[in-house]
């Protein structure tokens, strides 16, 4: 009886941290539970999917609907984040703008790289030179399979996300330890994003100490963790352009609590583009008709 008592007073004590997780950022509490639970529901709806493999392989397949959210996702992540770095610029806050500069550089080469640099878009085809070395033959560097391993290196890079994405929001809650520089926090994920980033780190980790890449159904998977690692990502650069922009109203007509009850227009335009561009891309692969792994000739 004691031992249930516990685990429930543990459940009741995780469940206020999340809830004031979201408190802390100004996001209402619902959503933040939905979030934290749609990478787990997601997995078990996938994998069901299997039962019927032609649903499992349509949807995880390059140029539907996945992969085109994850698209989607990075491509709104950037520009957020590089909007963070210029007003942290404009704060006086280097480190802050420098590491904000690469989080939206790093995503933007992730949407490129998601679409082939739109290759399937505009129907382009690929250099000869690149070509004889990627193992797709399409336009991106990850598939590239000469001289230094880029898609074992991206694979790396996602671990280490996933790891850090979740390892450190525990860690401080646990401790109960606040970070003191601005840029470490709004880097950090909230408690309600720890599973999005343990899901790709569990994902990423069984890839490497089994071997399933021998099995079709286990490789398609990855475009889900991956998917999930996005939504946090994405999530973390607009709760940071968020953040700063509430700092911002500071000394305006408007308090900052007035401002955190609902999205900036930035990062509403920033939607809105991010989802007319993703759907006029993705019209624009399908009249082309150009199948991935197949491009157009050079």
């Amino acid at each position: 009886m004691t031992t249930d008592s516990t685990r429930v007073n543990r459940l009741d004590v995780a469940g206020t941290r999340v809830s004031s997780s979201a408190i802390a950022v100004s996001v209402p509490r619902r959503l933040a539970w939905w979030l934290f639970w749609a990478p787990v529901v997601g997995t078990v709806v996938v994998a069901a999917t299997y039962a019927r493999r032609d649903v499992y392989y349509w949807l995880l397949a390059e140029d539907h609907p996945v992969e085109w959210l994850q698209f989607a996702l990075v491509l709104g992540g950037s520009l957020l984040a590089a909007a963070t770095a210029w007003r942290l610029c404009r704060d006086h806050d280097v480190l802050g703008a420098l590491l904000f500069t690469l989080f939206a550089v790093g995503l933007f080469v992730i949407a490129g790289e998601e679409i082939s640099w739109g290759q399937r878009v505009f129907a382009f085809g690929t250099p000869a030179d690149l070509a004889s070395v990627n193992n797709e033959r399409e336009f991106n560097i990850h598939d590239i399979t000469k001289g230094v391993p880029l898609q074992s290196l991206f694979k790396l890079v996602e671990l280490l996300l996933g790891f850090l994405g979740f390892v450190v929001p525990l860690y401080l809650a646990r401790t109960r330890r606040v970070l003191r520089r601005r840029v470490w926090q709004l880097l950090v994920p909230p408690l309600f994003l720890v599973p999005a980033f343990a899901l790709v780190f569990a994902y990423r980790l069984g890839r490497f100490l089994t071997e399933s890449h021998r099995y079709a159904a286990a490789v398609r998977f990855q475009e889900w963790p991956e998917l999930a690692l996005y939504v946090g990502l994405a999530a973390v650069a607009l709760l940071a352009y968020e953040q700063v922009a509430r700092d911002g109203c500071h000394g305006s007509h408007r308090s900052p609590s007035q401002a955190g009850q609902r999205p900036t227009t930035l990062s509403i335009g920033v939607g809105c583009f991010i989802a007319v561009l993703t759907v006029a891309f993705a019209i624009a692969s399908i009249v082309n008709g150009i199948a991935p792994g197949n491009p157009v000739n050079s």
